[in-house]
């Protein structure tokens, strides 16, 4: 192609008389480029798909990457050129010391989306990239630039200050890239800027002024791409003053400037720009040149799309096959793991059900002897208690007769004015009171011989009031006649029997006597 470019330079020289001649010279040579350009985004494209660079595994590898996909994005091949940038974002997400590098990735991705119509994608991408804590100002330059362009196109964003935002992020965008001296980033700025004035404002003559700016600067840096797309750019705003000439004019310097590196949607574009500016001044051959040009490299890219969008049915046919074998494998899988499960829960239940039944068994069994227990015990204390009540009977008779026989005698000493007799006659009777207690508790212990040494043991802390009231209820005495017995209140008799419950550290709604009688097996 080189040695061809040579010839046609040497041949331009010789044919700058004929005009026609030269023009068709230059179509049978751009017929040529676009055969090689086809040709080698071939071999690139098959290179790539066996390329180390799709295991983003260093970060020079990520740079080619970021490389492949813009190529991919710039030949129109957008999905490519997003899956590879996501696949270099999860491995940079893996390293920390990578981490720096998602930014620029990103700006490349949105340039991706923008160009495969995902605006909302993209913007909401590149608002994160400007939110980025570590941002480069590289990036933060790319990112004002590449949202300015998605807002410069996407004019039914839902936004309501879309054009403002046009203007504010293409000037942040060109201060950013002036401060960092990156004149790729200049000249894109200052072309968003025309376009935002040619197209938005209308006000063609700032427009002009941004756009011969951007080319000046697309030429320092031999950039053919940005270059004919600013071209295309200014002949669009002669188009619409209808200045039909310098269209001509300032599209035909397209020519001198394309070369076999343009990409081909940049040719496409170039190409049918030049074919509509010579059908508006009448140059029907060159304008049916330039559109055959134009409409070849689009059934190209079509064709391609369409194999492209073949293969990937394709390969999504053999993966939903793939899948499909996948996901019954799985199922058996999980329809065994299910009847083991199933399985190991039966066992379970069984071996549930038995402990309860031994379990319950035992405790029946025991319930039974507590029973047995409690109804011995039950009778002992009956027969001990019809006892009682009998000996009770007969000291209460002897106790009246032998009291009214003290008070006779009393009421003689005091007749008789010997009130220290009758005095001594009062004590000598309480101390009988007191022995009479002690009769008691003589034959409590002989019914009962371990229950106040079991008591005291695990209650170390109980008096002996509350061992003899503790008696006292477990002989079923009702409150009343333990007050007669002791000769106090009733309420004494349940403020003690509170007293005791706290000291044995029985809740309320616990049985006392029941409690107490567990002292006595």
């Amino acid at each position: 192609i080189k040695t061809t470019l040579k010839n046609f330079h040497k041949l331009e020289t010789i044919l700058t008389t004929d005009t026609d001649k030269l023009h068709k010279a230059k179509l049978y040579f751009l017929n040529f480029i676009l055969t090689q350009i086809s040709k080698d985004n071939d071999k690139q494209i098959k290179s790539y798909n066996s390329n180390i660079i799709y295991t983003a595994d260093s970060i020079k590898n990520i740079y080619k990457l970021i490389k492949v996909a813009k190529d991919f994005t710039a030949s129109g091949n957008t999905e490519k050129s997003i899956s590879l940038l996501n696949k270099a974002i999860k491995f940079c997400k893996k390293k920390d010391s990578m981490e720096n590098y998602i930014n620029a990735i990103n700006v490349n991705l949105a340039e991706a989306y923008r160009k495969n119509f995902e605006y909302d994608k993209a913007i909401y991408l590149l608002n994160n990239v400007i939110k980025s804590k570590n941002i480069t100002k590289k990036d933060l330059a790319g990112a004002y630039s590449r949202l300015s362009a998605n807002y410069n196109e996407c004019d039914t964003c839902c936004l309501h200050t879309c054009k403002d935002s046009v203007e504010k992020y293409s000037l942040m965008s060109l201060k950013a890239a002036i401060e960092i001296d990156d004149t790729n980033l200049i000249a894109s700025s200052q072309n968003e800027l025309g376009y935002f004035y040619f197209k938005k404002k209308r006000n063609y003559k700032k427009a002009l002024y941004f756009f011969i700016e951007a080319l000046k600067n697309y030429k320092k840096i031999n950039s053919s791409e940005g270059y004919l797309s600013v071209l295309i750019n200014i002949s669009n705003l002669y188009l619409a003053e209808n200045k039909y000439k310098k269209a001509l004019n300032i599209i035909s310097k397209g020519n001198n400037f394309y070369t076999f590196n343009t990409s081909v949607n940049t040719c496409m574009r170039f190409f049918l720009q030049l074919a509509n500016i010579y059908a508006k001044n009448d140059k029907s051959y060159y304008a049916y040149e330039y559109l055959s040009l134009g409409r070849m490299i689009q059934e190209a890219l079509f064709k391609n799309k369409i194999k492209k969008e073949s293969l990937d049915l394709i390969a999504k046919y053999d993966l939903k096959l793939k899948q499909a074998e996948i996901n019954q494998i799985m199922q058996k899988e999980d329809k065994m793991k299910q009847e083991k499960l199933l399985i190991s829960i039966v066992l379970f239940l069984i071996i549930l059900v038995l402990i309860f039944v031994i379990f319950n068994n035992k405790l029946k069994s025991k319930l039974q002897k507590q029973k047995e227990k409690n109804l011995e015990l039950e009778n002992k204390n009956l027969l001990w208690k019809n006892e009682y009540k009998k000996r009770e009977l007969s000291s209460a008779m002897a106790n009246i007769m032998r009291q009214n026989n003290l008070l006779a005698e009393i009421r003689s000493l005091l007749r008789n004015k010997e009130i220290k007799k009758a005095i001594n006659i009062i004590n000598l009777n309480t101390n009988i009171e007191r022995n009479n207690l002690q009769v008691f508790l003589n034959k409590f212990t002989e019914l009962y011989p371990d229950f106040f040494e079991k008591i005291e043991k695990k209650h170390p802390n109980i008096t002996k009031s509350e061992k003899y009231l503790s008696a006292l209820l477990l002989m079923n005495l009702k409150s009343q006649e333990i007050a007669d017995i002791l000769s106090v209140a009733l309420s004494t008799i349940h403020k003690n029997r509170q007293r005791l419950r706290k000291k044995l550290s029985l809740p309320n709604n616990s049985d006392l006597v029941l409690y107490l009688k567990e002292f006595t097996n």
